[in-house]
């Protein structure tokens, strides 16, 4: 079989057409194949591909050929398994343009002429095509968002009208930053014509594709405390490039404040955090998103809920991170004279075991001596990060005070108090300090407690210990 040529295209065009609007893609064939996709297809025909300016997309065909049995007891739901129902498309328009759809559950239902009619909803549309944009651009990733989040670019550009040689109107922003993560360039800039944002990365050894298009996004929202999404990948190769609309959220509005907040000067340093962030995801070097990432995602998420949740998502948090810290060994020295050896605790059981008072008061009592008396308590770790200066004793007594209320039922009491807010921030700060900890990054910072939120030089030393 033929393997039909790349149609050749300005990638340009495509971010313009795809990206931060509502677009169509009229199809002259779309195919839609089972779970083997080397069978013939089960639906065939004429259709469109959707999409919004954010969330997943759709495809609407008008079936053109007989319906199999298969086919058919999908349109009449018959006692069909999970993987009976998933199906992809394959779709090529009126460009030339063959696109690939991700897996879908379609719905099929009859018109009144009696022709069949499926749709459906993906989460991602891929293709690959040749460019006409010089080979620049060869060997990099390419990440395009709708939103344009809020970080310090540092390049200006000056547009300029003139009416009959002299100057009438003049305006100069920022809109490009370029920095160097371990000898990989990566740029970032708002494109003036379609106002969309891009980030281009250079393809290195333990910086390539697909795990680049995870990572960056990952240290972006963190930078910015807000979830970030590229609505289109691209991955540019020498004489090809693959292209990937993804799924992106309708709403994304919660956010966490930046780690790094002040004047335009400080405000440059957040790109060191950027760094160390990309330094972690590297040294992890998986494809999903890092367990910080996840968690710290949560609070964004939890920061446009109720007060109550998201004071409580801060206090869960830390708990998280510091269990992390811990997982990864780099806690050192914590006090264990209140844990138990294996001995001692068997003991322990067997002493309760034997108790004859109250059935239910003994059974919760093993349960609890069971789950938490052979572990570490927390507040030991929080003083080995407090002798490190990652926290601080009010950081401590702040969370203990949120955590412990919260957990045990008790309700924010209308109106707040300036004790409760000053809680709250203290809780912001501590997530930052941990999570900052965790991807060893010491430098200027926001202390997001303090009443002037004013910048401070964090830096702390990890305990040693005794060999």
């Amino acid at each position: 079989m033929e393997v039909p040529e790349l149609p050749m295209v300005f990638i340009r065009l495509l971010t313009e057409k795809f990206v931060g609007c509502e677009f169509e893609i009229e199809c002259y064939d779309i195919e839609v194949h089972g779970i083997s996709d080397n069978c013939p297809p089960l639906y065939k025909g004429p259709g469109v591909i959707s999409g919004k300016e954010k969330g997943a997309f759709s495809f609407r065909l008008h079936n053109q050929i007989p319906l199999s049995e298969k086919a058919f007891n999908l349109f009449i739901g018959k006692n069909l398994q999970n993987e009976d129902i998933q199906a992809r498309i394959f779709a090529i328009d009126y460009e030339g343009i063959r696109w690939t759809g991700g897996w879908s559950i379609p719905n099929v239902y009859s018109s009144k002429s009696g022709k069949f009619i499926v749709h459906g909803q993906f989460e991602q549309l891929s293709t690959i095509v040749k460019r006409y944009e010089s080979n620049i651009c060869s060997n990099t990733t390419e990440l395009v968002f709708a939103n344009i989040p809020e970080v310090p670019l540092t390049e200006l550009v000056e547009e300029q009208r003139k009416h009959r040689g002299e100057k009438v109107y003049s305006r100069t922003w920022a809109n490009r930053h370029e920095l160097n993560f371990n000898g990989v360039k990566i740029n970032f800039l708002i494109s003036n014509n379609d106002n969309l944002f891009h980030i281009t990365a250079d393809h290195k050894e333990k910086f390539l594709p697909p795990y680049v298009e995870n990572w960056i996004p990952e240290a972006l929202t963190f930078i910015t405390g807000t979830l970030t999404y590229p609505r289109m990948i691209i991955r540019h190769f020498e004489n090809e490039s693959r292209i990937f609309l993804r799924n992106t959220p309708s709403d994304i509005q919660s956010k966490m404040p930046s780690p790094i907040l002040g004047t335009p000067t400080e405000r440059k340093e957040i790109w060191n955090i950027f760094k160390a962030y990309l330094e972690e995801c590297v040294r992890c070097h998986e494809f999903e998103q890092l367990a910080t990432t996840k968690i710290f995602s949560e609070v964004i998420i939890a920061s446009t809920g109720t007060l109550q949740a998201f004071v409580l998502s801060l206090a869960v948090c830390v708990e998280n991170l510091i269990g992390q810290l811990d997982k990864d060994e780099q806690l050192n020295d914590v006090d264990r004279s209140d844990v138990p050896d294996k001995d001692t605790w068997k003991n322990l059981k067997k002493y309760i075991e034997k108790w004859e008072g109250n059935t239910n008061v003994r059974d919760r009592t093993i349960k609890l001596l069971n789950s938490q008396i052979r572990s570490i308590p927390i507040i030991n770790k929080m003083e080995i990060l407090k002798k490190e200066n990652v926290v601080e004793e009010k950081h401590i007594k702040a969370w203990k005070g949120i955590r412990n209320s919260l957990v045990h039922g008790e309700i924010i009491e209308f109106p707040v108090d300036e004790d409760f807010w000053l809680k709250r921030n203290l809780l912001i700060s501590m997530v930052y300090r941990l999570a900052l900890r965790k991807i060893g990054y010491k430098g200027l910072i926001t202390d997001h407690a303090s009443p002037d939120i004013e910048s401070i030089d964090f830096q702390w030393e990890r305990t040693c210990s005794a060999d």
